[in-house]
Order: C-alpha cells, then structure tokens, then sequence
C-alpha cells in the first residue's frame, strides 16, 4: 500500500500544474514595470512600447498581449498557457520562465528570444 501512495505522490508532483506562473512577484522591463506601477496590468496590455514585456504569478502581459496564469500549464520552468494577441484568436504560447530570487532577475525564453527581467518596485 505504501509503495503504492509513494507511486501516486511522484505522478501527482510530476504533473503539470495550472494556476499561477513560476514566479514569486511582478518582473518585467523598465517599461512594463512603469506601466504596472501606474495601472496595473492592464497599462502593460494598452501599452505602445513593444520592448514592454511583465510577468507576474498570475499573468504574463505585453503592448496588446495578455496571457492568464488560470489557463498556464507549468512543469517546473516550462510554460505552455493559452493568450489573446489585441481582438485575435487565442493561441499557444511556450516559453521557459527561470526565477532567480537571490537575484531579484527572471529569465524569459520563447522561440521569439531571450530577456532577463528585474523584479519591479
């Protein structure tokens, strides 16, 4: 019986989870973290500045793009969530999201490249 609650506790962990980004708190560039500051993520969304990029345990945003951590699957820095792009379809969006608490510095990879954000004020 034992063996077999060890077993279920391992694939219960290796999982994916839904619900939050593996973050503990709102990184993102000069830009975004100013904008977040001032009104919130929905100032990231309506932003202009395209070098804008913020993530947060519970969404990642950038000028016109909003992705809900709600509708993320995690495995550990792995991220797969589904986002909305201005009116257009939802797609799938995959990236690598490494928290460097020590730091205070997250590491964002996608197939669209490579950001080191700073935790916000």
């Amino acid at each position: 019986m034992s063996c077999f609650l060890a077993f279920c506790l391992i694939l219960v962990t290796a999982a994916a989870q839904a619900g939050q980004f593996p973050v503990k708190a709102a990184y993102g560039t000069a830009v975004a973290c100013a904008a977040f500051a001032d009104g919130g993520i929905e100032a990231v969304e309506a932003g202009q500045d395209v070098s804008a990029l913020l993530v947060t345990p519970d969404d990642l945003a950038a000028p016109g793009l909003r992705c809900p951590g709600d509708k993320a699957e995690i495995k550990g820095a792995q991220v797969k969530t589904v986002c909305t792009l201005g009116e257009d379809e939802p797609f799938t969006l995959a990236a690598v999201i490494e928290e460097n608490d020590a730091d205070r510095t997250v590491k964002y990879s996608s197939a669209t490249g490579t950001i080191i954000l700073r935790r916000c004020s």
